[in-house]
């Protein structure tokens, strides 16, 4: 019968419907495939009615029951408006922290993915902004450690520069502090010892190195008893400190090395030179000073006061001081014929050669023999004394070499001629000779025969002739400067006599003479010839007074303006320039 579509169907009862579904499934033809039963044609019945979504919760657990993808254990999608699952929190609260993201009105979470970070959070040293206020890891937070600036990159600061703070201040900044010197990377708490370097290396000032002494690295009792049993190439090291000994030879190649000059000292005792070297081969001394030493008794007089050196024998020195030395000659160091003494970096001062020990005392710093060679780098040679030459007496044919960086200062004589040095047949290169004082003459130089290159000589002052130098013979000098040295007679910056002087390419300035009666401020020339070859007498303000040259024989002084060539001569009777 068909139903008028004008008209609904009138509901069933609820029973009925069971009925007649099975009635519809057992009418008609049976298909043969049917496997004879009704499973395959069964429906799943609602389980909760109130379920209008069919997502498998109901009101009030769904709080919405219209949307099927809205319900407890939904995903929740952050910022969409939609509370997905049910939690009833703000939907712009990603991460639970009861703080809004900042894409919400009036939100103020910064990171809101993160609990741990929002407004009034305690702020930690982790590398982010936990409070929002904008700062990371500001001073105060949580987890905050001190640094210490490592200077020397040993791994220890100095305490002094602690800084607490999250991160290191500096890229040398440390957590380890304790470093009792942060200029020395050998020093830090718990370092190993290093033998004379006068450090407190592992930082404890219990641990004391002073007076020590080692054989090749193995300590041994003292000084003397290390010499002693020392052969070929053996290494003495001493610690800081003042090591007595008596009078001692070296008789081998042995090197001797202190922490330095200013802290390790040798010691005679007035027992006779500190060492006394007899050596074939070099050797070496290094960081330290030899002091009291009485000279070693020869020739009649007492020699070489810190050091007495064989004819020929070599001796190295670095950061070697020769200081407080007494003798006859030499009391800071005899060279006998031959001999070399090379010095890099130290002194030769205080020495005191005494007519006490020898008829006429000579060399008060050194004196060295024929064919001798001082060679010196940073080598300061000052406040000696002797009857003449001061500092250092020169025999024939030796050298002293002071690679420019040497000087020849302060020293006197205390009688005789030389203040400073005294160049007799030898030769003075590369060296300034400043500040000494003669008696007699010669203030900075006393010599015959002598050759100066790349010499200045300033400062220095006789009370007779040649406030620079006296010379006489045959003298070369070459690139050398004479200025401000003073003479109460004769010759303010060089007394000539007695043979013919060259100088070439040097200067003469400010050089004076106070005697009323005076002449050559600059030179004065007595039975000789001096030949000017470029050399620079300065004029007007710079000039030598009253002239810069004196012919002796004629008494009368000549003066040039500046750079000059001729040649004067004087025969004692009459003089003549040209």
């Amino acid at each position: 019968m068909r139903i008028p579509t004008s008209r609904r169907p009138r509901t069933l009862p609820s029973g009925a419907i069971p009925l007649l579904a099975l009635l519809c499934a057992c009418s008609g033809d049976k298909d043969p495939a049917d496997s004879g039963t009704d499973a395959d044609t069964a429906t799943t019945e609602p389980t909760d009615p109130n379920d209008q979504d069919g997502d498998g919760f109901s009101p009030p657990q769904d709080c919405d029951d219209h949307d099927p993808d809205v319900h407890p254990g939904a995903v929740d999608t952050p910022y969409d408006g939609i509370d997905s699952d049910c939690g009833g929190g703000s939907d712009y609260d990603a991460d639970g922290d009861g703080h809004d993201a900042l894409q919400a009105p009036f939100g103020d979470d910064c990171d809101d993915t993160d609990p741990d970070v929002h407004p009034g959070a305690t702020e930690a040293c982790n590398g982010v902004d936990d409070d929002c206020d904008g700062a990371t890891d500001p001073p105060g937070s949580q987890g905050e450690v001190s640094w210490y600036a490592d200077a020397d990159l040993d791994g220890y600061g100095d305490p002094a520069t602690e800084v607490v703070a999250c991160d290191p201040p500096d890229t040398d900044s440390v957590q380890l502090g304790g470093d009792c010197d942060d200029s020395a990377p050998t020093a830090y708490p718990g370092a190993p010892t290093v033998a004379c370097d006068g450090l407190d290396n592992d930082c404890d000032p219990k641990t004391i190195e002073a007076g020590e002494v080692t054989l090749d690295g193995v300590v041994v009792a003292n000084l003397q008893s290390a010499i002693g049993s020392a052969g070929p190439g053996a290494v003495i090291t001493l610690c800081e400190g003042r090591y007595p000994i008596s009078s001692t030879t070296l008789a081998e190649a042995i090197t001797i090395a202190g922490a330095s000059s200013a802290f390790t000292t040798i010691d005679a005792g007035g027992t006779g030179p500190v060492f006394r070297v007899t050596s074939a081969s070099p050797v070496t001394l290094q960081g330290v000073a030899l002091t009291n030493g009485l000279g070693l008794q020869d020739g009649g007089e007492r020699r070489g006061g810190g050091l007495y050196l064989d004819p020929g024998v070599r001796v190295d020195g670095i950061d070697l001081a020769l200081v407080g030395n007494v003798a006859g000659a030499g009391a800071g160091a005899w060279l006998s014929d031959g001999a070399t003494l090379a010095v890099t970096g130290g002194e030769i001062a205080d020495n005191h050669a005494t007519d006490a020990y020898a008829i006429v005392s000579m060399g008060g710093g050194i004196y060295a023999g024929d064919a001798a060679q001082l060679d010196f780098d940073g080598v300061d040679v000052h406040d000696n004394d002797a009857d003449a030459c001061g500092g250092i007496s020169l025999g024939a044919n030796a050298l002293l070499d002071g690679a420019g960086t040497s000087t020849v200062r302060a020293n006197a004589t205390l009688g005789l001629a030389g203040g400073g040095v005294c160049v007799d047949g030898s030769q003075l290169r590369h060296v300034t000779v400043a500040d000494n004082v003669s008696l007699n003459a010669g203030g900075g130089i006393e010599g015959w025969d002598v050759v100066l290159e790349d010499v200045t000589v300033t400062g220095n002052s006789a009370d007779l002739a040649g406030g620079g130098a006296a010379l006489q013979g045959t003298c070369n000098i070459v690139d050398s400067t004479f200025a401000d040295n003073v003479a109460g007679i004769d010759g303010g910056g060089l007394d000539l006599a007695l043979g013919t002087t060259t100088i070439t390419a040097s200067t003469l300035e400010r050089n004076v003479t106070t005697f009323f009666a005076s002449y050559g401020g600059g030179v004065s020339l007595f039975q000789g010839t001096v030949n000017s070859v470029d050399t620079d007498w300065a004029s007007a303000a710079d000039d030598n007074t009253p002239a810069d040259l004196e012919l002796i024989g004629l008494e009368q002084g000549f003066s040039w303006d500046g750079l000059a060539t001729f040649t004067c001569t004087d025969d004692g009777d009459f003089g003549l320039c040209e």
